[in-house]
């Protein structure tokens, strides 16, 4: 971690270095594997005025690696860690539990947003092999809620979630509240697409363990492996998947063992008000291939792109 120490001009780019250590899987540790950072994210989630630091990291099965800003350093825990993993208080395991926050995730993208607007951010997770998170317990769901400001009080969003019971280790699962939904490969982003003040998400959807993912209002189900998919926040805390779009994403699903997604950059292109997305690879023949989508059919509802 890098901190900036200037103190005019003429010191800009004079920093200090903090060293993050992952957790590291030991015998007995409650740790499985070295957790390398894949993607990461700051996100405030207690509120305490200092930025944390959220992570997808290289192993799936202890949990996400996290690290806490106390003011002098950045100790490392896992969020849905192991039963045996060694935290305690707000940051203890909950893995193997119904309200389990282990999305046995790896090899993806990671975003913060508030979901329902009570001031904690919330987490999403990006997975190169999605829809299995239930099995730790809970629902199989990649979103993470944040109810409290404490680790050990988040839990998974079962509005949003896949439908998978079959090799649950521990715990209890939790099935989807809702309509079952493909959860996000390594492609995620957040952004707020009809301006209505809440953060939308943006995925690409793949069909590990997953039929595809479905429009709520009509049904369609889409089961392209280089789909993007909307998902938009409702005003009643819950999601809504509005549009699908067919062969955007230039990965399907495969299993490349290194987190090699493409960075979705969003702006107002075309100066009207709304936001727009561009891409520097995309599905094609050419892997140099750029797309980018303009805003148009808004007059339509839950039509973006």
């Amino acid at each position: 971690m890098l901190h900036a120490t200037a103190t005019d001009s003429t010191t800009l780019g004079a920093f200090d270095a903090s060293p993050l250590n992952s957790n590291v899987g030991l015998g007995g540790t409650g740790y499985w594997a070295p957790n390398y950072v894949q993607n990461a994210t700051f996100i405030d989630y207690n509120r305490d005025g200092r930025p944390d630091l959220f992570a997808i990291d290289m192993t799936y099965e202890d949990g996400q690696q996290m690290f806490y800003n106390d003011g002098s350093g950045w100790i490392p825990y896992q969020v849905g860690a192991l039963p045996d993993a060694p935290q305690y208080g707000d940051f203890a395991p909950d893995g193997h539990t119904q309200g389990s926050a282990n999305t046995w995730s790896w090899y993806g993208g990671i975003i913060g947003i508030d979901k329902n607007g009570d001031g904690y951010v919330d987490i999403i997770y990006g997975e190169q092999t999605p829809n299995d998170g239930a099995r730790r317990g809970g629902p199989a769901s990649q979103i993470v809620l944040n109810h409290d400001g404490t680790v050990f009080g988040m839990d998974k969003d079962a509005t949003f979630a896949n439908e998978y019971n079959n090799q649950v280790i521990g715990g209890t699962y939790v099935p989807p509240s809702r309509q079952r939904q493909s959860q996000p490969d390594m492609e995620l982003s957040g952004v707020d697409l009809n301006n209505d003040g809440r953060v939308d998400f943006v995925m690409h959807g793949t069909n590990v363990v997953s039929p595809g993912s479905t429009v709520n209002a009509t049904g369609a189900l889409s089961a392209n492996l280089h789909r993007l998919v909307v998902v938009e926040q409702t005003a009643d805390d819950d999601w809504a998947v509005t549009q699908i779009i067919n062969n955007v994403f230039q990965l399907a699903e495969e299993d490349p063992g290194v987190g090699n997604a493409v960075s979705m950059t969003w702006a107002d292109f075309n100066g009207d008000g709304y936001m727009d997305l561009f891409m520097g690879r995309g599905y094609g023949t050419s892997l140099a291939a750029q797309y980018y989508f303009p805003a148009v059919g808004r007059e339509e509802p839950g039509k973006y792109f």
